[in-house]
């Protein structure tokens, strides 16, 4: 027993034989009762220590209230420690239950204890819920309406605006100033102000679709707000079901029309405005595209159904997700991109973002903070959002251009409201209702109904060079005066409050008198003069004409100081409070993929730091766009003001800074004798790895000599003599095949009683078997694995590294990636080089740095007979010198494994194809046999599905000179594609080129691209796949595991004339890489 609860229940009868003493004690000084009443209430009338000692021992005997013993104190200082995140395998729930059960029931501590647990428990959920498991409450509605389950018509557009504050202080519009003379006299620009903090005008630009999305007042009815008061990008989508359907195309694609949008009013903005709408359509669009084609779900078709229910459906649901992804993008540019500059924290290289705005937050009484309750716009915050003073020197050019012609050259302080609604009424019939039909700003539309890439990346690109205006008293332009004197009346009519009454609703001091509000004495002279007292200050000239806040750490905006503090508040409203921003905004809502792609990346090596709009630019105009642009990744940021501030974080030489260029044409090449001509012409076509390739290796070796024939066929050479010499393919062949038998049954587990074993084939078998021959037979990697335990690097993490390696060289994968892609790679490499330079010294036998030395030496305990040794000292015959023969060796590891693997993957796809169940058959034969012949024949069907499904379907070229393919004239600097895929379904070349015949001509197979077969051989990838199909079907009953995971998850995608597979990673990332197939086979009992 507990030696604490052994003195416990000692201490118990002790006290029990007191508390009966004092009660004899008690009782014996009462007098003798003379009624049966006074002899009832004597029974009754025990003495005070009686009670207290008779249930202190009574608790004793029912135990103690809580286990005094380690694991107590554990759980209980796990609880103290992590409120809202407790161990619950510390088991304190269960332990304060028990401390109820022995607490007595009408006691203090135990009815307070009890009711804590009720209210904890109840608070674990919301009450009612926030959302609901259908398609109803998985999609925005057209009009905003449904956000707040609760209150289905909170937000909903084409509803009453809110009002914050309530105008207490009587601001009677008899006795407030002209409209016209505030702005004449408060408002109108003087000169116009560089934005100090260098915001660029695309900056403001994408702040006016963010108003626009939010705040459409009602021609008629001023009271109505005709959008909705949610984030959910309205300008493009629209406000209601007949402008959504203008702009859908409903195909049962989920697409919209080529570049439009529904927001009339930005016609008469500058162009930069619309054209930001025009690239969220085509963000919307891509991504449509993507779902369709990952089809995460297989629910949809390609070619969508012919029954018009079931196209509906799909289109419906495929629209809906790709709007609730594309949102997602916008609200990320909103928490990303912009609040980083409106924070000031682009310049500190802050990826900071207020991410938690929308994430889970539990309060320390474990209550949820409220999120996804809805959201209703107020008329104070349509006043806070007017910004005109930030126009930039050049849009007030074109501004002063459009009114001149809107107005009749009408001078600007004679417009009145009914000229503006005339006007606008002109251009909106002028347009009609088609978004397809508008007039953008005079740009022309291609026969696809697009706009030209060049001319939309040029409007957006002066936008950025262009700085924006600051925020200022008399900083708006003249011609937008009847824009401000409508807006001063229009606050005048919705009663809005004072400014300082605004300021006590935000918790901020009010002013006192104006020159607080306005150091500048003429502003607060003006000021005072046309309003007499501080309290009269209405609130829109008040806003605008305040004194701007100062460049400061947390300050790149700099309005007004009341202005800067209510933007924070309200973007907290936009986003907490909309349901499908929180609660509803899941991997199964936007698919997993659609999750991962529009969400922010956070990491510490961010190009942007964090900043998401570059993706977006990148993903609609990647041609006119480049990843090292600081057009690219700061587009709201001037890139004067971006070079400063790169070059104070000491990071500028990573940018460009100049406008990026025009992309060079493009030449598709397909037919087998053009495409063999162009890859063996190296000196008239240049490979384009080179710059990406010194960008992360040094020096001399293989992938470095690709443009340099001579050296390149030497080193080639170097590494075949070295790696593969005469006379070891057999016994490399040997290995490839034992190693997969090995890896098979080392990654297999059984079905319970049946039998049946089971292997993820592509993760855990295919993508292993060349790495452990390169790591263990190649470059002496100390690879972690079942015969090597005190290796250092794990296999898929090395798998992962050759894999961000190749594809960072070879590959053109979103160009967002390739940044982050370059940076990994020089890390890899970094890694790579010092283990395969461990080996060399050992090989050579030469002094060590201590680190090294003792590296080397754990290595050579691990493997004695270390076969990268003996090739490590092959490689030192030639003389040259270290540095060099660590690159070649490296060059051999990236260029005999990822892509092999991949084309291990191809192989077994294509022959577990049941149209092609004949062939398995003979495979499977063949496998079971030990014949020269039959291996043979395994070699020709490894090459037939190469052929028909190569690895890499493409190889890129860069023209030296202008020169012939073909019939073609091809430029100098042209982009060639040449298409493995085509030529080698070239019929003149290949009779019955889609059918599968093992015993073609070897010499037919004479395109090696630029991996493993040209590095290692074509006989080497040919035999050692051979056999490692081999290894695979000696199993017995080698099949498909059921369902999706027996599949090739992959999906097709046309890229100059040429079908490419791409998969989608475990991180939820489009790849080229596979990453799963599980088979089964029949194991004895």
């Amino acid at each position: 027993m507990n030696p604490i609860t052994l003195v416990y229940n000692t201490l118990g009868g002790a006290l029990g034989r007191t508390a009966s003493a004092a009660d004899s004690i008690k009782r014996s000084e009462l007098s003798v009762p003379t009624s049966i009443a006074d002899e009832a209430h004597e029974e009754r009338a025990h003495s005070a220590a009686y009670t207290v000692l008779q249930n202190l021992s009574s608790q004793i005997k029912r135990g103690l209230p809580i286990d005094l013993d380690v694991s107590t104190f554990r759980a209980i200082t796990d609880g103290l420690r992590n409120t809202n995140s407790i161990d619950d395998r510390k088991f304190l729930l269960e332990k304060v239950l028990v401390l109820l059960s022995r607490l007595p029931r009408d006691s203090a501590m135990g009815t307070k204890l009890q009711n804590s647990v009720v209210a904890l428990l109840w608070r674990d959920l919301p009450h009612p819920p926030s959302t609901f498991v259908s398609e109803e409450y998985a999609y925005r509605t057209a009009d905003g309406s449904n956000n707040n389950v609760r209150d289905p018509n909170l937000g909903k557009s084409g509803t009453p605006y809110a009002r914050s504050v309530q105008q207490v202080h009587p601001l009677p519009a008899n006795q407030m100033p002209d409209p016209g003379l505030i702005f004449d006299s408060l408002m109108k620009r003087d000169k116009f102000v560089e934005h100090p903090a260098g915001l660029s005008n695309l900056f403001f630009a994408f702040a006016t679709t963010v108003i626009h999305n939010c705040f459409r007042t009602n021609l008629r009815d001023p009271t109505i707000n005709d959008s909705s008061s949610y984030v959910d990008l309205s300008p493009l989508y629209g406000n209601n079901e007949e402008e959504l359907n203008r702009v859908r195309n409903k195909d049962g694609r989920g697409k919209l029309h080529e570049d439009v949008f529904n927001e009339d009013r930005l016609l008469l903005m500058p162009a930069a405005i619309s054209v930001l709408l025009i690239i969220f359509c085509r963000m919307h669009n891509f991504i449509a595209d993507k779902l369709l084609l990952i089809n995460e779900r297989g629910q949809w078709s390609d070619p969508p159904p012919t029954d018009q229910a079931a196209l509906e459906k799909q289109e419906n649901q495929i629209f809906q997700t790709a709007r609730l992804i594309n949102c997602g993008f916008y609200v990320s540019v909103v928490l990303g991109d912009y609040l980083s500059n409106i924070l000031g924290l682009v310049r500190d290289g802050s990826n900071f973002g207020l991410e938690n705005i929308i994430k889970e937050i539990r309060e320390e009484n474990h209550d949820f903070l409220e999120r996804a309750s809805g959201n209703a716009c107020s008329v104070e915050f349509n006043l806070l959002y007017r910004w005109h003073s930030t126009t930039s020197a050049e849009d007030e050019t074109w501004t002063n251009d459009l009114f001149g012609e809107l107005f009749d050259k009408k001078p600007w302080d004679q417009i009145n409201t009914r000229d503006f609604v005339q006007a606008f009424g002109r251009l909106q019939a002028a347009n009609g209702t088609d978004p397809r039909q508008w007039n953008v700003h005079n740009l022309q539309r291609g026969p696809d109904g697009r706009y030209r890439d060049e001319d939309l990346a040029k409007i957006l690109q002066d936008s950025t060079a262009r700085p924006a205006g600051a925020f200022k008293a008399r900083g708006i332009p003249e011609a937008m005066r009847i824009i401000e004197v409508m807006g001063i009346g229009q606050a005048r009519q919705w009663s809005v409050s004072s400014l300082n009454e605004f300021r006590k609703f935000l918790g901020l001091k009010p002013f006192n008198n104006f020159t607080e509000w306005n150091s500048d004495p003429e502003i607060a002279s003006t000021a005072e003069k046309l309003y007499g007292d501080i309290e009269n200050l209405e609130l829109y000239p008040g806003l605008v004409a305040e004194e701007p806040k100062p460049v400061m750490p947390g300050a790149g905006l700099c309005p007004g100081f009341t202005a800067s503090r209510a933007i924070l508040a309200d973007a907290i409203a936009l986003t907490r409070g909309d349901r499908h921003l929180t609660v509803d905004l899941t991997p199964h809502n936007l698919t997993a993929w659609g999750m991962k792609f529009c969400s922010r990346d956070v990491e510490p090596d961010h190009p942007s730091f964090g900043g998401i709009l570059g993706k977006i630019l990148l993903t609609t105009l990647p041609h006119h766009y480049a990843p090292d642009s600081v057009y690219t990744q700061f587009p709201l940021m001037t890139p004067k003001a971006m070079k400063k501030n790169l070059t104070n974080l000491g990071i500028a030489d990573k940018y460009d800074f100049t406008k990026p260029v025009s992309p060079n044409p493009v030449k598709s090449v397909k037919a087998y004798v053009e495409v063999k001509g162009v890859l063996d012409d190296s000196r008239a076509y240049r490979t384009p790895y080179g710059e990406k390739i010194r960008s992360i290796m040094q020096g001399h070796g293989y992938l470095l000599s690709l443009d340099e024939p001579s050296l390149n066929n030497r080193d080639r050479q170097l590494i075949r003599d070295a790696v593969v010499p005469a006379g070891s393919l057999e016994a490399i062949a040997d290995y490839f095949f034992v190693k997969t038998q090995e890896l098979i049954k080392e990654k297999s587990y059984t079905l319970i009683g049946k039998g049946t074993s089971v292997v993820n084939i592509v993760r855990d078998v295919f993508n292993l078997v060349p790495l452990h021959w390169a790591s263990y037979e190649v470059a002496g990697i100390p690879l972690k694995s079942k015969d090597e335990p005190r290796g250092s690097i794990l296999e898929q993490e090395l798998y992962g590294m050759l894999k961000c390696l190749y594809t960072y060289i070879f590959m053109d994968m979103h160009p967002d990636t390739k940044l982050r892609q370059r940076d990994q790679s020089k890390r890899h490499v970094r890694e790579l080089l010092g283990h395969i330079k461990r080996t060399l010294s050992t090989a050579r036998g030469s002094s060590l740095p201590f680190g090294d030395l003792a590296m080397s030496v754990m290595e050579m305990f691990r493997n004695e007979k270390k076969a990268a040794v003996k090739v490590m000292q092959k490689l030192h015959l030639s003389g040259r010198d270290e540095a060099e023969l660590a690159n070649n060796v490296l060059s051999a590891v990236i260029l005999s494994t990822v892509e092999y693997s991949q084309g291990l993957t191809n192989v077994l796809n294509m022959y577990l194809d049941p149209k092609n169940a004949e062939h398995l058959e003979r495979i499977k034969q063949l496998s079971q046999t030990e014949s020269v012949d039959g291996d043979r024949v395994l070699e020709g069907y490894v090459r037939e599905a190469l052929r028909l499904d190569p690895a890499i379907p493409s190889l890129h070229r860069i023209a030296q000179t202008s020169s012939t393919i073909g019939v073609a004239s091809v430029q100098k600097e042209t982009k060639v594609y040449c298409s493995l895929d085509k030529a080698y379904k070239d019929h003149t070349v290949f009779a019955d080129p889609h059918n599968i015949d093992p015993t073609r001509p070897i010499d037919l197979y004479s395109i090696v691209g630029d991996g493993g077969l040209k590095c290692l051989g074509a006989e080497f990838v040919y035999k050692t796949m051979a056999q490692v199909l081999k290894a695979v079907f000696s199993h017995q009953n080698v099949r498909p595991a059921p369902g999706l995971s027996g599949k090739l998850q992959r999906f097709a995608e046309d890229i100059h004339d040429t079908t490419h597979y791409f998969y989608v990673n475990t991180d939820q990332e489009i790849t080229p890489w596979a990453t799963s197939m599980t088979l089964l086979f029949d194991t004895s009992a």
